[in-house]
């Protein structure tokens, strides 16, 4: 078996290839030369001298099966380099679902047991974005056209962005408002035009709410039987009954309204689940 120093003196990319040999042993339950060809665009021989030296180092982890001319996982496995989560495969089959990427290693079987909810994606032209991306990275200032829910018309501003943030549901910018003189949130699909300008700011000012930290203490919802409770402690893995979260003050508004928070007390106990028991800042 593998140690430590065996471990280290592997290069990057052979690594990448054990983990992908693990990664597809621990869902499939097989391997084939193939995979390793298709996935890393190697040579069959190549594929074939990967399999046999990852055999040399972890000869339990996988048995060859002459009948079907392929391998199998053991009854011993342990992998070593791949993590097993449910978010590596259930990310990867989504972004092919949602045709994000042509291709993935997982066989039909694997994918066909998989269904997702529709989702409303919001539009993010990609020439605004890169835009906004490339603005961060320069730290030059944009004049955009922003149509705001508080104004009936867009109102023209020169924002210096600083972040791109997901806040749960959607994908936005945090930039300094020279019109607010402060900082704000720009959503992309609302940001109707942008253009680029030279004004660097080299200095931002504080941006207080961003690096301010507030610890906040979440319970199963009071109302809930104690069995209840205890399902939800395990469900949101909380430990002696509560989760702790430390958040930016800048993102609390929202995190607080992606998990109705802010009217928990005038929600159904048994749709609510969670409870915000106190917030404190840091």
């Amino acid at each position: 078996m593998i140690d430590n120093t065996d471990l280290s003196s592997l290069t990057w990319a052979i690594k990448q290839r054990f983990e992908f040999i693990e990664l597809m042993l621990f869902w499939e339950g097989f391997l084939n030369r193939s995979n390793l060809s298709d996935q890393f665009k190697i040579s069959t021989p190549q594929a074939s001298s990967d399999i046999q030296k990852y055999l040399s180092l972890m000869p339990d982890n996988m048995i060859y099966n002459k009948n079907l001319k392929r391998y199998e996982i053991s009854n011993s496995f342990n992998p070593v380099i791949y993590k097993p989560t449910h978010e590596s495969l259930l990310n990867n089959i989504k972004l092919f679902h949602d045709k994000v990427i042509q291709n993935t290693p997982f066989s039909e079987n694997v994918i066909n047991i998989h269904e997702f909810v529709p989702t409303l994606e919001r539009n993010i032209p990609i020439d605004k974005f890169k835009m906004i991306f490339d603005a961060i990275k320069s730290k030059r200032s944009l004049d955009i056209s922003y149509q705001s829910l508080n104004d009936p018309e867009p109102i023209l501003r020169e924002v210096f962005p600083i972040k791109i943030v997901h806040n749960g549901s959607t994908w936005h910018f945090r930039a300094y408002c020279k019109l607010r003189e402060g900082y704000r949130d720009f959503l992309f699909p609302r940001t109707l035009i942008v253009s680029s300008t030279n004004n660097i700011l080299d200095t931002f000012p504080e941006d207080a709410e961003w690096n301010t930290y507030v610890k906040l203490t979440i319970i199963p919802h009071k109302q809930l039987s104690k069995s209840q409770q205890k399902m939800i402690e395990t469900d949101f893995q909380m430990e002696s009954g509560k989760l702790i979260l430390k958040i930016r003050k800048a993102f609390l508004f929202i995190f607080k309204r992606n998990y109705c928070f802010d009217i928990q007390d005038r929600v159904e106990p048994a749709r609510q689940q969670i409870y915000l028991l106190s917030e404190e800042q840091l």
